[in-house]
């Protein structure tokens, strides 16, 4: 979506706080990762106080636009800041690094997230999960399924279609539906991934 299709967003400058978070939700809807960062960075020229919910804003902006580099880089500067950074900041960063299939990206923030001590979300397994399905690491992505569970976060539809479409591209078709068996049995909805996955490996089974 263009940005001539949302309201126009106010300049950094005749903001407050709430303004800007609004202005920043917007443009990460629109995918406008380039004047998300210059809204941040007019905010910290002006030395205006930024959070977190600003800077989460701005990573999902540039993972929608497939701006791995910029993500990882502002994610960077936010922590070299001190601004402070939330699960919900990781999330978009690790699934901006898996829409670029940078999985070795992926993977230093999930251990910075260790680190830091930030509690990882069902959210955060989607983005890794998607990472490794992406890299063709299927055996990967199904140590994160058992990962999460160790967490105490229950697998959903996200996690386990990833899983699922990691084990149909490498041709591993027993784990694959061994894992769509245990979705049914859980009661996991299937999507269009799922299901997708499911009738790939049986037109390749024939």
């Amino acid at each position: 979506l263009g940005l001539m299709q949302h309201k126009p967003v106010p300049a950094a400058h005749s903001c407050d706080a709430r303004q800007a978070t609004r202005s920043l939700s917007s443009l990460a809807r629109a995918a406008a990762w380039q004047e998300s960062l210059k809204f941040l960075s007019s905010w910290v020229q002006r030395r205006l106080q930024l959070n977190v919910i600003h800077c989460s804003s701005a990573l999902t902006a540039c993972e929608r636009a497939g701006e791995w580099p910029a993500a990882l880089q502002l994610l960077e500067e936010a922590l070299g800041g001190r601004l402070g950074v939330d699960a919900p900041c990781f999330n978009a960063a690790i699934s901006a690094a898996a829409r670029g299939t940078q999985l070795s990206h992926a993977l230093q923030l999930l251990e910075q997230m260790d680190l830091l001590q930030v509690a990882k979300t069902v959210v955060t397994y989607g983005a890794i999960i998607s990472a490794c399905e992406r890299s063709g690491r299927w055996q990967l992505a199904l140590e994160f399924l058992v990962s999460m569970e160790s967490e105490r976060l229950s697998r959903n539809t996200v996690t386990c279609s990833s899983a699922i479409s990691a084990c149909e591209k490498a041709g591993n078709w027993a784990a694959m539906l061994l894992l769509l068996e245990e979705m049914l049995c859980r009661g996991i909805e299937c999507n269009a991934v799922t299901c997708s996955a499911c009738i790939s490996a049986c037109e390749k089974g024939r």
